[in-house]
């Protein structure tokens, strides 16, 4: 029989690995309840508990009020702070870059008009700077930025967009991605007009004033791209794969990842050292420039990831996606790289399945192995025990969990033969 002291430390293990295991959510957040027209929702990630997370729900009919917030957190989503919070069919939101804690460009559309407003003190107070400005914008530090908008590619120069270029396609900037190093070095990856696939890779040497193109595949749409060097870039596409130059460009290798659905966001923390998501909600590392890739384990939540942003080689951010009752977004956090550190129970067997997850209200049991009376306890991540009943595992059914506030616990199922740990994560 298990022993009080076995599974007190089951438990002790189960909320280390809470704390330090390789992906665990730190936030839910609810961000609306239609499930009719669209959402267009970001997160932005600064520095170690520092995340901006801007949205705009548009439900499709100018009769109805559409919905522009900015939020940011200080504490890793402990508490939020609303910074922008507009009811007006007439915003939509288009992008926001914090090149610092202080100082931040938010470009959000206002009656057909691209606005740039700009905030020294972290998005507490913010001030117009253009009505003509940029779609998607990147920032290297607080005063060196660029924009695009259409056929025109921009430099934030004197408070100010300057138009630098105009290129010889025509873009949907809305589809459109840059990424600069600190060396006059761009790129940019882009779709053209009524098209949802980027298929070309435009590159300038000289800040801006000139680009060229030097990839395109008209088989592979192109879904993020990241340079951590001025001579190394890496763009991934929805095929799985990844190219990459070790040349400013000039020749591109295709890189054998073994992933075989859409790479959605990458993150290099320098040349050798990346991190990518996929569209199969996995995430893989590479330590040797994309030669080789593991896999990290994420809660077994069923999410859809976005973006995954590194601050360092050991602190990280995913943001994700998930539709309950409502559009859930959801962060994960790494502090070792994403790592493993889980001590594995060797006789802890998954005898049932515990779905979904996340869940709004009620869980459902589904026994794998037919065993006996078995016993359900919900601990929350301090150790308390909050909740226990027991059932035979023969029998489907739910738990119901209605009276738990929203947040991360444990799950324990156990009887004589075998103990069995979940974390689960209750949304709002």
């Amino acid at each position: 029989m298990k022993s009080k002291v076995f599974k007190y430390l089951i438990i002790f293990l189960a909320i280390a690995n809470l704390a330090s295991g390789q992906w665990v959510i730190i936030d839910t957040m609810f961000t609306h309840d239609e499930n009719s027209g669209f959402v267009y929702h970001y997160a932005k990630f600064i520095d170690n508990g520092t995340i901006f997370h801007y949205y705009t729900h548009d439900p499709g009919t100018p009769s109805s009020m559409a919905h522009m917030v900015v939020r940011k957190t200080i504490n890793d989503g402990v508490s939020w702070s609303i910074l922008i919070n507009y009811l007006d069919y007439s915003y939509l939101a288009y992008d926001l870059e914090f090149p610092n804690v202080d100082t931040g460009f938010f470009c959000y559309n206002f009656n057909s008009t691209n606005t740039v407003v700009r905030s020294f003190n972290g998005g507490v107070t913010w001030e117009i700077i253009q009505n003509n400005g940029p779609v998607n914008m990147f920032f290297i530090h607080g005063i060196k930025g660029y924009g695009i908008n259409g056929k025109q590619t921009m430099r934030y120069v004197n408070d100010y967009f300057y138009v630098t270029d105009t290129l010889p396609y025509d873009v949907n900037a809305y589809n459109s991605k840059l990424y600069f190093t600190d060396n006059q070095i761009g790129y940019i990856i882009f779709a053209e007009p009524f098209s949802q696939h980027r298929r070309k890779l435009l590159r300038t040497l000289d800040d801006g004033n000139n680009w060229d193109l030097v990839l395109s595949d008209s088989t592979e749409s192109f879904l993020d791209l990241c340079a951590p060097s001025d001579s190394v870039c890496f763009v991934s596409g929805a095929s799985g794969k990844i190219y990459k130059t070790i040349d400013i460009g000039n020749s591109w290798t295709i890189i054998n990842t073994n992933i075989s659905s859409p790479v959605i966001s990458m993150s290099f923390t320098d040349p050798l050292t990346g991190w990518v998501i996929s569209h199969n909600n996995m995430v893989y590392r590479t330590n040797d420039g994309g030669l080789s890739w593991s896999s990290q384990i994420l809660p077994h939540e069923a999410y859809e990831l976005r973006k995954i942003k590194m601050i360092d080689d050991q602190t990280g951010y995913i943001h994700g996606v998930t539709w309950g009752s409502g559009l859930h977004e959801i962060i994960l956090k790494t502090e070792n790289g994403g790592l493993s550190n889980i001590i594995n129970n060797p006789v802890e067997l998954n005898h049932i399945d515990i779905f979904p997850n996340p869940f709004i209200n009620k869980l459902k049991i589904k026994p794998v192995q037919i065993v006996e009376l078995v016993s359900a306890e919900i601990y929350n991540i301090t150790g308390e025990k909050l909740f226990e009943i027991n059932f035979y595992s023969r029998n489907p059914g739910e738990i119901d969990l209605s009276h738990l506030n929203s947040g991360i616990y444990i799950l324990i199922i156990s009887n004589n033969d075998f103990i069995q740990t979940e974390r689960i994560v209750k949304l709002k």
